[in-house]
Order: C-alpha cells, then sequence, then structure tokens
C-alpha cells in the first residue's frame, strides 16, 4: 500500500433480482441523492462508513479502517424449501481515483454475505476476514476492483490491478487484468450477472489503453446455494491498512426490482395460446433468437476465428437451454411425435 488520498465514487448503480418462489412478495428501490433524508434512511453504514454530502464514503484517509454499505433489506437468496435459487444483475458507473500519485492501494469489492458478518481492515477491503490467518469469518461471495498487490494476489500480471471473483477467500477464483487508469481517474464501470440455470456468475467491466476504453470479462461458474445461506445482504466495502486512502461512492444512484420468476409454461393442446406464452418466457430467458435463427454451423472448409468460435458456442449453449425448456413444457407423449429434435428451432 501507499499513502495518498484515494478516492472511489460510485456515480450510479442499478440491480434486478428475479426471485423464483411464488410467495416473495416484489421488492423495489431507486435511490437518487444519498443526500436526501428519507433516501438515507435506505442504506446501512457499518464500520468507518458514513454518507456525507459527497455520498456514502467507506473509508477516510486515516489508518487501518473498515467500512461497508449496505441495503436496508436483506436479499432471499435461495429457498431452502425448493431448492430455486436467485437470478441478478447489477451495473455500476465507477471511478478510483489517487490524484495523480503512481503508488496506490487497495480497491473495492461487491458482495454478498450474511447479515451482520464483519468488515476487516488492511487488504481486506472491509470483508469479513480475519486479520491473522486470512481465513473467512463468515461465507461470502464478492467482485473485488484491487489496485495493489498482496500475497494472495496474481503474480506476472502487469499492471497489477485487476477484477477477481473471490468466494470465501482473498484468493480469487477467476482474476483478469483491469485497466483502471487509477492515476488519472478514469470512469469505469461493471456489468455483474447471475444466471441460476447455469450457475454462471459473470463480470464485464471497463478500463482504458492510451485514452481508449476496453472492455474484458471473467465468469465462475458457482453454485451460491454451497456457499451462502437462503438470506444475505448485498453491498459495497472497502479498508485501509498501515497506510491510508479514501472511499467514497458519490452521487449515488440504486435501483432495484425482484419479482417471481415465470413458470414454464406447459402444452395443454391449445397451440396457438402456448405458443404465444413460450414465445415471451423464451424472449424473457434471452433465447429466442436461437429458436427462430437457429445456430449456423461454418461452411465446410470455412476457418473461424477463435472470436467466431467462442461466439458459436455461446449459441449452442443457448440452445440447448431454449431445448430443454421446451421438454420441459411439453408432455413426453407429444414429443415422441416429433421427428426432429436436434435443436430448439426444429422442435
Amino acid at each position: 500500500m501507499a499513502i495518498f488520498n484515494f478516492r472511489i465514487l460510485l456515480f450510479s448503480l442499478s440491480i434486478s433480482f428475479c426471485i423464483l418462489f411464488p410467495q416473495t412478495t416484489s421488492l423495489t428501490f431507486n435511490l437518487t441523492n444519498l443526500g436526501d433524508r428519507d433516501q438515507k434512511a435506505n442504506i446501512k453504514t457499518f464500520g468507518d462508513a458514513y454518507i456525507s454530502t459527497q455520498g456514502l464514503q467507506l473509508t477516510s484517509n486515516l489508518q487501518q479502517q473498515a467500512g461497508k454499505g449496505t441495503y436496508k433489506e436483506s436479499l432471499h437468496l435461495w429457498d431452502k424449501s425448493t431448492g430455486k435459487l436467485t437470478d441478478f444483475d447489477t451495473h455500476f458507473t465507477f471511478v478510483v481515483d489517487s490524484d495523480g500519485l503512481p503508488n496506490f492501494a487497495d480497491g473495492l469489492a461487491f458482495f454478498l454475505a450474511p447479515d451482520g458478518s464483519m468488515s476487516t481492515a488492511g487488504g481486506a477491503f472491509g470483508l469479513p476476514i480475519d486479520p491473522v490467518t486470512i481465513v473467512a469469518t463468515s461465507p461470502f461471495v464478492a467482485v473485488e476492483f484491487d489496485t495493489f498487490q498482496n500475497g494472495w494476489d496474481p503474480v506476472g500480471i502487469s499492471p497489477v490491478t485487476h477484477v477477481g471473483i473471490d468466494v470465501n477467500s482473498l484468493t480469487s477464483n477467476v482474476t483478469a487484468v483491469w485497466y483502471g487508469n487509477i492515476t488519472r481517474g478514469t470512469e469505469n464501470e461493471a456489468w455483474i450477472k447471475y444466471d441460476s440455470s447455469s450457475y454462471k456468475l459473470s463480470v464485464v467491466f471497463t478500463g482504458s489503453v492510451n485514452n481508449s476504453r476496453v472492455e474484458d470479462t471473467i465468469h465462475l461458474i458457482v453454485d451460491l446455494r454451497d456457499y451462502l445461506p437462503e438470506w444475505v445482504t448485498i453491498g459495497f466495502s472497502a479498508s485501509t491498512g498501515a497506510l491510508v486512502e479514501k472511499h467514497t461512492q458519490h452521487r449515488k444512484t440504486m435501483a432495484l426490482e425482484t419479482f417471481a420468476q415465470l413458470a414454464i409454461p406447459r402444452f395443454d393442446g391449445h397451440f396457438d395460446h402456448w405458443s404465444m406464452l413460450m414465445e415471451n418466457f423464451l424472449r424473457s430467458k434471452e433465447y429466442w433468437t436461437v429458436v427462430v435463427s437457429g445456430v449456423a454451423e461454418p461452411a465446410e472448409g470455412v476457418v473461424s476465428t477463435d472470436a467466431q468460435k467462442a461466439e458459436l458456442e455461446g449459441l449452442k449453449l443457448n440452445d440447448l437451454k431454449a431445448k430443454n425448456y421446451l421438454f420441459q413444457a411439453i408432455d413426453r407423449s407429444i414429443l415422441e411425435t416429433i421427428l426432429c429434435k436436434d435443436s430448439a428451432k426444429h422442435i
């Protein structure tokens, strides 16, 4: 770490959750100004975090600080009685700024953790980590935006700033270099999505190289039910150690919506009505394109680029998912009369 005034400004944040439990009521919030007293009441702060005129400040420029801010209500991540799991989406725009100084640390994390989990100073981003053993004191899943290389971080990367997905450990399961351009305080964006049907937690994030915006992505296949309790809190955390930094979330706009997932429409013999319901269902899952267009294999002898191969594999995976929903929607006796079931388009 290094001594300087280190700022993280979160300009906007939107979150949506798809709850799979019919009994769950809709939960929505939209926070555009944390300076407003009524909106301020929606954010809970812990440790050294507080709300100032700038927004949510997770730490100040003092040593050994740890702070976090969470939404006031917990999230029902999964249901024990049914085993059903939640989808979620979040997008936020933020700035990490070292005021031009070349040495900086440590970063911030977006996390899901049990209510009441501790916040640890040092290189733990305020996550629940024992400061001596560096072992998790309670479960968590986090996406870290790390600006300093500690002993548990990836080696041999340049720059050392990186994005990682952490599951109950500061040693990330997956990482990628992050060109955050901290010394210039460049505005960056991130999109975090969890697909409960494939257990895929994906992160898309921006950076800056030679004053040009770049994007990268990482993902991890993880069944969150194996690591987190049914109810969790969501939020951001940060910390300082022997040296100092300042973390501020500024002009915060937060939106969240939860809603019951559409049931898979069962074919009841009325094709026109069922096909309308099924199209709407598959569109909501973003699989309708493969139903209409199918998956076109490259012509014989054509050499595909790596990007084209990756795109084709993605389409094939979406086709399999769409077929899975169709198989669940159509009785076996009817499926047996369909001669070609090679793709969702054929079905």
